[in-house]
């Protein structure tokens, strides 16, 4: 017998226009804007996420916009970020769908799958920056798979750095903040 739903995340929907999208959700239903950041799946999407005031499990909703890039934004002013899981998607959707984006940020993270998988992807990622750092060990992202997928973006041509941070525990460090923030500033 399966085990029951004891939460919900959140729920996502689609959109077609930011503004219009962003000025219901906050001022007419006076949710809270979380975050702003892409689609993995395409990153030429907008993910925007609104929540409660105080964050609380299960009132997340979340719109795909699908006019970023016909809106002017391009992929070049984009920086697709992540941690532990939003790392390793970040950075398989930045190799499954390769253009010259302004940055990819992957915190405790790498592309998906087996470890004895052959990563081999098509496209160019020319122009693309690419922070890998990482914990090492790490109990959830082998410290091989992050060199792996810093090598694999670097075949694609993207310019990676990446950081090895020996014992640090599961999770973002300011040093690996300090070295982020001049990537996402150069994007502004």
């Amino acid at each position: 017998m399966p085990e029951p739903i004891v939460g919900l995340h959140h729920v996502t929907a689609i959109a077609s226009d930011p503004q219009r999208n962003l000025d219901f959700y906050c001022e007419v239903l006076g949710l809270r804007f979380v975050k702003r950041t892409v689609n993995f799946d395409d990153p030429g999407l907008y993910h925007f996420y609104f929540g409660d005031d105080i964050g609380s499990p299960g009132t997340i909703l979340t719109f795909f916009i699908r006019n970023c890039v016909a809106a002017g934004i391009q992929r070049s002013s984009v920086a697709v970020c992540g941690f532990s899981q939003g790392a390793c998607l970040a950075t398989e959707s930045i190799a499954r769908h390769p253009a010259h984006y302004g940055a990819l940020i992957a915190f405790t993270g790498g592309l998906v799958g087996p470890s004895d998988l052959e990563l081999q992807h098509d496209g160019s990622l020319t122009g693309t920056r690419a922070l890998f750092s990482s914990g090492d060990p790490d109990p959830h992202v082998p410290w091989s798979r992050v060199e792996a997928s810093a090598r694999e973006l670097e075949r694609m041509g993207a310019q990676v750095q990446l950081l090895r941070h020996t014992g640090r525990p599961h999770t973002i460090v300011n040093r690996e903040l300090e070295v982020a923030r001049p990537l996402i500033l150069s994007l502004l």
